[in-house]
């Protein structure tokens, strides 16, 4: 039976809410990585049918002692890893914890920027001027990095769960709605989104040029109060902003009308850097 690589995976066990995110998390990297992977090659490295996965995945089926002992060595876990599992089973069964998950098809369309990306797309002229369905998915899948068949299935995705109609319009009910990622649910979706776009702004920082990207960063020293306050006066700025850029994005071009649309990713990160700092030291 084939075996996976011995090698540590890794991962932040304090930020996993339970080894089925493990499981998703891993599988969604493979998928990335290789488009053509399946649950089915999925199970067979791992020893059990892609059915049960698809369970454990999903959640369905709840992840027991055994299974974990079982399935954690097939992913490179060591006995502290197992451990660390371990105990969360048995907190959520001392404190009789019903963990709602989501289905996968929601996960990734949480977890994945892309589809975010294509929301943007179709907000713009140059799509919203396109009648041909064959157009349309030929601008999105020249705008961003995927096939056309990835970008079919993300599209297929988005009008699944409602953000999209059958013309490839945003519907209005998805527009006006909270931000997807607010929900407790998918914290660990958002997670990998945040730490998708986190890597590609390291990337940016090495192979764009400067003229093209903008990084810049502010020191503070603030207390647990002012950071809920500086929260709030971010999440208003990017209100402002997203206001103006809609207003623009819809508007015919004055100038240059053939030129290539970009997809850009404006991030505001903050986090309390001396106590991450300090936990470090102390390892």
């Amino acid at each position: 039976m084939p075996q996976l690589s011995r090698r540590k995976v890794p991962l932040d066990l304090t930020t996993m809410l339970n080894f089925q995110d493990t499981l998703r998390q891993i599988y969604w990297v493979r998928k990335k990585r290789n488009p053509k992977y399946s649950l089915r090659a999925y199970g067979r490295q791992l020893g059990i049918s892609h059915a049960t996965l698809s369970h454990l995945i999903s959640g369905q089926r709840e992840i027991s002692p055994k299974t974990l002992e079982r399935l954690a060595p097939r992913l490179g876990m060591g006995p502290d890893d197992l451990e660390s599992y371990k105990q969360g089973l048995r907190r959520a069964t001392m404190n009789k914890t019903k963990i709602s998950f989501v289905k996968e098809e929601v996960f990734q369309l949480i977890q994945d920027w892309r589809h975010d990306a294509i929301l943007e797309l179709l907000q713009t002229h140059s799509l919203l001027s396109q009648d041909s369905m064959a157009g349309k998915l030929e601008i999105l899948r020249t705008n961003l990095p995927a096939n056309l068949f990835e970008t079919k299935q993300m599209v297929r995705r988005l009008q699944e769960q409602g953000a999209v109609d059958q013309n490839l319009q945003v519907t209005p009910d998805w527009e006006n709605s909270t931000n997807i990622l607010s929900s407790e649910q998918t914290s660990a979706a958002a997670r990998n989104y945040q730490a998708d776009l986190l890597s590609l702004s390291q990337t940016a920082l090495e192979e764009i040029a400067i003229e093209n990207r903008y990084h810049t960063s502010l020191m503070v020293a603030i207390t647990a109060e002012d950071f809920g306050w500086l929260k709030k006066e971010i999440q208003n700025f990017r209100r402002r902003i997203n206001r103006k850029i809609t207003a623009k994005k819809s508007s015919k071009p004055s100038s240059k009308p053939s030129q290539k649309l970009d997809v850009a990713i404006l991030q505001f990160t903050g986090f309390p850097l001396s106590k991450l700092m300090s936990r470090e030291t102390l390892k």
